[in-house]
């Protein structure tokens, strides 16, 4: 392969790796943002990160960027009680989102990406190749001494390699390029990557590190979620008329996940539950070489005042920019990373502000949360409208 055809190669070709709707959401902007460079988007079969069944939020900041059109009906409301005391009182966040159900926005989605010409395929990554610029003279000053070249693909109908440029990486908690256990050793041949980025906690910030998830059946006249602070941890639940989708967060420091689990499948009749670990963080590193991280890959929040896929539209207004040049730089990609944890860590001040202003000692987590002094950085909370919440906080 020359010189000519690696730069068109590195310039034109995106392949996105993910089957929940943050790589979904990348695909199609990616797609709409440059309609001449070739996109796949390949859903992972045998992905070990645990795709939630909840609602999902489109921001208008991101549907009007994007020109996305639909005709969702819904607009969701999103309530917040109990930070300030155990009373029933609550009060609205007020993100302006259209609400619609997981399972039907990701085939909604997907069809938009066929429709501007995203290449989907399904299956199971076999391998992958790599180059070092410093031995293989061919791709010297293309991909900055050394990146990943292409992907081994089966796709249920052939094994192919996959070429590109660059590659997003959307699959989560349990990565293929950044984590060293994607591939199972003893049944898998494939090279190891041999990279483990790990993820940092907002420790100092927020108190859970772990979530429980499930569903109940529960019918719903309106499209809506809520956020409830209880006596050892924050129950999130988002209804979608059917159903009732259920997030709880929580630290083993107070409650075990037995008892959680337990405690909820008594109370709710809770279906279908799962233990989440990397809850409140952020991976320590979210690029490498050409490979981005995006969406859960990333990190994690808890859905106080907003959820996963509202930070991955944020981040992919401006995320898209980086591809309009020939090349990406590496002082554009640091450039990127702090913008990343720049964001991330806004949020996460925000919701730490919850904890920081609470009255509440009626159990041990609260008590802790009341003798904890919070290094809020208000710097960081400056676009935010607070008026809602200090309105809360300060009957």
């Amino acid at each position: 392969m020359n010189k000519d055809k690696v730069n068109e190669l590195i310039n034109n070709t995106i392949v996105v790796l993910g089957n929940d709707v943050n790589s979904f959401l990348t695909s199609y902007s990616l797609k709409t943002r440059f309609p001449n460079k070739e996109i796949y988007h390949l859903i992972i079969k045998d992905s070990k990160s645990k795709i939630l069944s909840d609602n999902v939020c489109l921001t208008n900041d991101w549907i009007q960027q994007f020109n996305f059109k639909h005709n969702f009906k819904n607009f969701s409301t999103h309530t917040i009680s109990g930070f300030y005391d155990k009373n029933e009182k609550n009060y609205k966040n007020e993100i302006q989102t259209v609400n619609i159900k997981r399972n039907d926005f990701i085939e909604i989605i997907k069809n938009k990406c066929l429709d501007i010409g995203v290449k989907i395929e399904e299956g199971y990554i076999k391998d992958y190749q790599y180059i070092n610029g410093s031995i293989d003279s061919e791709y010297i000053n293309l991909f900055n001494d050394w990146s990943f070249v292409y992907i081994q693909f089966d796709n249920l109908k052939e094994i192919k390699n996959i070429h590109a440029g660059f590659y997003i990486d959307c699959l989560g908690e349990k990565s293929f390029f950044f984590d060293d256990d994607y591939f199972d050793r003893e049944t898998h041949t494939a090279n190891s990557i041999n990279v483990n980025y790990k993820f940092k906690h907002y420790s100092k910030l927020l108190p859970n590190n772990m979530m429980l998830s499930g569903h109940y059946e529960e019918k719903s006249d309106t499209i809506k979620s809520s956020c409830e602070a209880q006596p050892e941890g924050i129950l999130y639940r988002s209804w979608d008329g059917e159903k009732c989708h259920v997030k709880y967060y929580f630290n083993e420091d107070y409650v075990t996940k037995h008892i959680v689990t337990d405690k909820l499948k008594k109370q709710f009749n809770l279906k279908d539950t799962h233990i989440h670990n990397n809850i409140n963080c952020i991976r320590e590193k979210n690029t490498y070489y050409n490979v981005f991280a995006m969406g859960d890959t990333i990190g994690n929040l808890e859905n106080v005042v907003n959820t996963n896929e509202l930070v991955t539209q944020k981040l992919l207004i401006h995320f898209v920019e980086l591809f309009k040049h020939k090349h990406i730089s590496v002082f554009s990609k640091n450039q990127w990373s702090k913008f990343v944890n720049e964001i991330y860590e806004k949020y996460a001040n925000l919701i730490s502000l919850h904890y920081a202003l609470t009255t509440r000692d009626d159990s041990r987590y609260w008590q802790d949360r009341m003798n904890q002094n919070y290094k809020i950085k208000f710097d960081k909370l400056k676009n935010f409208d607070l008026k809602p919440m200090m309105e809360y906080f300060n009957r």
